[in-house]
């Protein structure tokens, strides 16, 4: 149970450290590129890069449930787009949530994937 919540404490840690590098990094391109270049770029590579590494990780961590402990992990990624949906009209909100559901399930994907791969090696290592 303690690994379970330290997979999750983990993935959310990293989660917020992954996506203020993200800001940081997007604050040193500003003077090279446009503002909605550097909004695209976050919401179609930033955000599914961060749910990758996060899913890998809580994967890795995990013993048992990846997938549910990726989902908690990202949900720091999932309030901050949250709060930013109340001021766009409904078919951005919908493309948004979409957006937010696809990296919840390339989290969840990862997680399972890396969970299922260490479990097998570790078989394969015993005998």
């Amino acid at each position: 149970m303690a690994r379970q919540i330290a997979a999750v404490l983990v993935g959310m840690l990293l989660c917020v450290l992954l996506t203020a590098a993200g800001g940081f990094l997007q604050y040193r391109l500003s003077s090279i590129w446009p503002e909605h270049t550097l909004g695209a770029i976050a919401r179609y590579l930033g955000n599914p890069l961060v749910a990758l590494i996060v899913g890998a990780v809580v994967g890795a961590l995990a013993k048992i449930r990846a997938p549910l402990l990726a989902l908690l992990s990202l949900t720091p990624m999932v309030v901050g787009t949250l709060t930013f949906i109340r001021r766009l009209n409904f078919f951005h909100t919908l493309f948004m949530v979409f957006f937010m559901i696809a990296n919840l399930a390339i989290g969840m994907v990862v997680a399972a994937f890396v969970a299922k791969n260490r479990a097998r090696s570790r078989v394969l290592i015993a005998n």
